[in-house]
């Protein structure tokens, strides 16, 4: 395992460490100096939080986590006090245990899953690990790669429930208790799970509800701060963030904020808009100029992530260096991610009469490749590839279809591909995000969807932070939250909605993206991959995939990074990637 774990140390600041190695247990770690790794033993335990838990004194924690750990490996009648625990405890964290007397393993993640978790049942025993790459490192045998999975990602962009890119690799859920017999036997039991059908703060106003989130965020941020250590925005135009600055602000908690713009840009209005916020605020604001797409950013971010994450975001790995020059890894990197899941109403915009009717407005609101595409490339027939979705959508609690579909944004849009992203940036330094404060994400999805239409309560609830949050343009509409244009815009998508393919129109015109041409380069990346690779052809039809680098006009940026993506990551299993060795521009904005 050692050398394993060295070979995972992708990043310069990172060591190895083999924390137990004894029968039948081998448990190890890599990290940088102050990535949050908390482990003790106790007479009966040895216990390891990974990750931060926000709302107890640490003189307490190892009380708690103790009393947790013994309800863990009891029976059945402890299950409740752990699912308690859980769902009013606010942190990312994945925690671990092993009883000494029996050597059994329990682990638990927290009621998100904030920290994605993976796991192989092997010859040699079970492997739960944090680092995806370790399958590929190791001398297990390298997985086989899954067609659903592969059809997952290209549809939406990830891959849905526990499934991955590989057949047998799964996720471990959120919220989920794992129990590891000694001789390697595995019981999973889901712990804590989000039912959306009920509305409990139905009974109150927008405004009271707005005051009582912005008084959970307010206590979420703060919670997240740390006086020793850098708490550092990323800002940009758009309301999540801002929502952030705006707490910060009204609890005067410091903090400095960061923006970066694209070489090939002079500025954006992500840019001024942050600008305007920060001077406002008075918070040390710095710009950050960062390459586009570059063959050797996106082979780092393929190496770590080994597929999890569109190539296309590849240039935050510049970003992310630079940060980590200026300020070191000991900050907390605050974002917005998740604002767009608590606050807005996610419910369908028309009416739902059917489990068929779900399925078909699900793939069309938010699949990325066509159907008819992804069916193609990988070969499945259309109609295997639907049943996936309609036995995702079938499983989830509620009962309502509208529901039923928020659920599939908030733990598949959110949760499976959100999740992975916010993990990339935690190779550099701690990421963490408000609006998965347990406290605040279960209340926010507990007010009506009434009062999130048209961003009704989002307005409320910034200005109950910070009232000139509204008057600022937002970065995607051009326009402020508190002007009228902006409540007509909102209504027009609304009803825009009800037909998908006329609104992805409406929002490209309306936000002046309509060249979507990709590089040539990622064409020719693409064609290597083709060209090189043993076993690409055992999971794609390669001649439908040369179709699109053939044409460099028959999809848009999004798609061609998405299908860059996939192939690379087969690439690199057969340890070779399309980037290595090689420094050359994939943005289509390098174009300009």
């Amino acid at each position: 395992m050692r050398r394993t774990l060295e070979e995972l140390c992708y990043v310069e600041n990172y060591t190895s460490r083999v924390v137990r190695e004894a029968e039948p247990w081998t448990i190890g770690t890599t990290a940088y100096p102050s990535y949050p790794i908390d482990e003790f033993e106790t007479d009966e335990f040895w216990i390891c939080l990974e990750g931060r838990i926000y709302d107890d004194a640490p003189s307490s924690r190892a009380e708690t986590l103790e009393r947790i750990v013994t309800a863990l490996f009891s029976d059945d009648e402890s299950h409740s006090s752990v699912r308690d625990w859980l769902r009013t405890t606010d942190g990312e964290f994945v925690l671990y245990a092993l009883e000494k007397a029996t050597g059994r393993l329990a682990v638990l993640n927290d009621v998100f899953g904030r920290l994605p978790m993976y796991y192989a049942d092997r010859d040699g025993g079970p492997v739960f690990t944090r680092e995806i790459g370790y399958f590929f490192e190791s001398p297990l045998d390298t997985p086989a790669f899954d067609r659903h999975g592969l059809a997952q990602t290209l549809l939406f962009g990830y891959t849905l429930r526990d499934r991955t890119l590989w057949g047998d690799v799964t996720t471990i859920p959120p919220g989920t208790q794992v129990i590891v017999e000694p001789d390697g036997t595995a019981s999973f039991r889901s712990v804590a799970e989000f039912d959306f059908d009920e509305k409990r703060h139905a009974d109150k106003s927008v405004e009271e509800n707005a005051k009582n989130l912005a008084k959970r965020f307010r206590a979420a941020c703060e919670d997240r701060s740390d006086p020793d250590r850098t708490n550092l925005l990323s800002l940009s135009g758009g309301h999540d963030s801002r929502s952030i600055a705006a707490a910060f602000h009204a609890s005067d908690v410091p903090c400095s904020a960061a923006t970066f713009v694209k070489s090939t840009q002079e500025t954006s209005s992500d840019v001024e808009i942050a600008r305007e916020i920060s001077r406002s605020l008075d918070v040390d604001w710095e710009l950050f100029t960062v390459d586009p797409v570059q063959a050797s950013n996106a082979d780092t971010l393929l190496t770590i992530k080994r597929g999890l994450n569109h190539l296309g975001l590849a240039f935050l790995i510049d970003f992310f260096e630079q940060l980590r020059a200026a300020h070191g890894s000991d900050l907390t990197y605050f974002t917005g991610d998740g604002g767009d899941k608590t606050l807005p109403d996610l419910s369908p915009a028309k009416s739902l009469s059917s489990s068929e009717e779900l399925v078909s407005y699900t793939i069309a609101r938010n699949s990325v490749f066509p159907l008819e595409d992804v069916a193609a490339i990988t070969g499945l027939d259309r109609d295997q590839i639907v049943g996936e979705v309609a036995a995702t959508l079938s499983s989830y609690p509620e009962s309502k279809l509208a529901n039923k579909y928020v659920h599939f944004l908030t733990h598949e849009r959110g949760f499976s591909w959100l999740f992975e992203g916010e993990d990339r940036n935690r190779y550099y330094f701690w990421s963490t995000s408000p609006f998965y404060s347990a406290p605040f994400f279960t209340y926010a999805m507990n007010v009506p969807d009434e009062q999130k239409a048209h961003n009704r309560l989002y307005r409320e609830f910034l200005r109950e932070l910070w009232p000139r949050a509204i008057e600022f343009d937002d970065a995607d509409f051009g326009t402020p939250m508190a002007s009228p244009r902006y409540k007509l815009v909102q209504y027009g998508l609304s009803l825009l909605g009800r037909h998908p393919s006329l609104e992805d129109i409406a929002r490209v015109v309306y936000r002046g993206e309509v060249n979507s041409q990709y590089h040539p380069n990622v064409a020719r990346l693409l064609s290597d991959s083709v060209a090189r690779s043993q076993s690409l052809e055992t999971y794609l039809d390669t001649d439908v995939v040369r179709r699109f680098t053939d044409d460099t006009t028959s999809c848009d940026n999004h798609q061609i990074y998405l299908l860059l993506t996939v192939t690379a990551a087969i690439l690199l299993a057969e340890r070779r990637s399309p980037f290595a060795g090689r420094e050359l521009p994939l943005d289509a904005s390098a174009l300009s």
